[in-house]
């Protein structure tokens, strides 16, 4: 999705649980996994996301603000999700060699990214914070099109559950996401897993 990414988007909680390992007194810790989709838009073109301390970042002095609209956690109707930003900064490119010949254009972005999530019902809310990159996806290259066509954008990165404002009730959660934003349609499509303790 041509602007529309660091989507990641994002770290997710209460996904669904893969596996459950508990110590005789420790803390409970289950491996959780989550996919969240929706239509990603830009907030502000100009400035970073003015939306937590941890997305009113803009390293370059370079950045976007990106929202993920009508968010929602793929088969499960019991998470909210809400308020999706990302602030992408397109003054850092950790892809910096140049096109080779008549290639194309290596571009990568630094990402951070934000979500609330809640329960249906009011039992839990977090917020999960996002660091990571999005990187654009070529197809088609040939002699005739070396510069091939910019169909997607992909992500990587890692997700944290916030300490501020702090999870109800508290727990800590990690993982990594992967995901891509298509262009021609700017659906964002962003996968969590990792783990939650509480």
């Amino acid at each position: 999705m041509k602007k529309y990414v660091g989507m990641l988007a994002a770290g997710m909680l209460v996904f669904t649980s893969v596996g459950i390992a508990r110590a005789a007194s420790g803390p409970a810790t289950k491996a959780v996994t989550a996919i969240v989709r929706g239509t990603g838009a830009v907030a502000n073109p100009n400035q970073a996301c003015n939306e937590t301390a941890w997305v009113d970042v803009c390293p370059s002095g370079n950045c976007s603000c990106l929202t993920l609209d009508s968010p929602v956690v793929v088969g499960n109707r019991k998470m909210v999700v809400s308020n999706v930003f990302f602030t992408i900064d397109n003054g850092v490119n950790p892809a910096t060699e140049p096109a080779v010949d008549n290639g194309p254009s290596p571009k990568c972005n630094f990402a951070l990214g934000t979500i609330d999530l809640a329960a249906s019902d009011g039992s839990f809310s977090e917020t999960v914070n996002i660091i990571g990159t999005t990187c654009k996806h070529v197809i088609g290259i040939s002699a005739k099109n070396p510069q091939g066509i910019h169909d997607s954008d992909l992500l990587n990165g890692g997700w944290g559950i916030s300490a501020d404002p702090a999870p109800s009730p508290l727990q800590s959660g990690w993982g990594t996401m992967t995901g891509t934003a298509v262009n021609k349609t700017s659906l964002v499509t962003l996968k969590f897993s990792g783990w939650t303790s509480h």
